[in-house]
């Protein structure tokens, strides 16, 4: 696996209201493919298409709107299945360990 970072390029921008977040995503992950659409299913917000009205667009699938480059020395580790790794309260594993830790 790869570890990628993907960036918004403008936080301003209308699109970023169809996600649950808006900033910095590292995740592990084939290819950069893989990687936008882990973070797309992870933070998309669905929306009603009016007839006529635009179509609203989630920007993590969008190399116009959100920047994908893979991280060659990284802190965390290519091993491991396809997932969000930071930020960490979306990572499930680092989260299922955190738990077992409160227990």
């Amino acid at each position: 696996m790869k570890i990628f970072k993907l960036s918004p390029i403008d936080p301003t921008c209308s699109d970023w209201k169809y996600s649950t977040i808006c900033e910095d995503v590292i995740v592990r992950s084939e290819n950069e493919k893989d990687a936008r659409f882990i973070a797309f299913s992870t933070f998309a917000i669905m929306a009603k298409v009016e007839l006529g009205g635009a179509t609203p667009c989630c920007p993590w699938c969008h190399s116009n709107l959100v920047t994908c480059t893979e991280i060659v020395d990284s802190k965390f580790s290519p091993d491991g299945e396809k997932e969000i790794l930071s930020p960490s309260k979306y990572n499930y594993e680092f989260e299922r360990t955190r738990a077992k830790r409160t227990d």
